[in-house]
C-alpha cells in the first residue's frame, strides 16, 4: 500500500489507469488490502480508475471478482479486467 500512497501523494487527475503484472507477487492482499486500495484511490480525489493486470490462472478469477466487488460496496468506479 505505501507504493501507491506515495505514487498518488501529488496526484491532481480524477481518472487513473494501472496495469499491472501480479503473477510473481508472494503477498496476498486479501480483502483488506484491497479495500486499502480503493479508499487511498478516494482519499485522493481518484473518480475512477480502470486496471489492466496480467496474473496466474489460479488468482485471475479472485483478484478481479474481490476487487470489483469491494469497489462496488464503497461506491467507487472501477473497470478491472485481468488477463493470463
Amino acid at each position: 500500500m505505501r507504493f501507491f500512497q506515495s505514487r498518488l501523494r501529488d496526484y491532481q487527475e480524477s481518472e487513473l489507469a494501472i496495469l499491472v503484472d501480479v503473477t510473481k507477487i508472494d503477498e496476498d492482499m486479501g480483502k483488506q488490502g484491497f479495500e486499502e486500495l480503493i479508499l487511498i484511490f478516494k482519499n485522493t480525489n481518484i473518480n475512477y480508475t480502470q486496471i489492466r493486470a496480467t496474473s496466474d490462472e489460479v488468482s485471475k478469477k479472485y483478484f478481479g471478482d474481490l476487487l470489483g466487488k469491494i469497489a462496488g460496496v464503497r461506491n467507487f468506479n472501477l473497470d478491472c479486467d485481468v488477463f493470463i
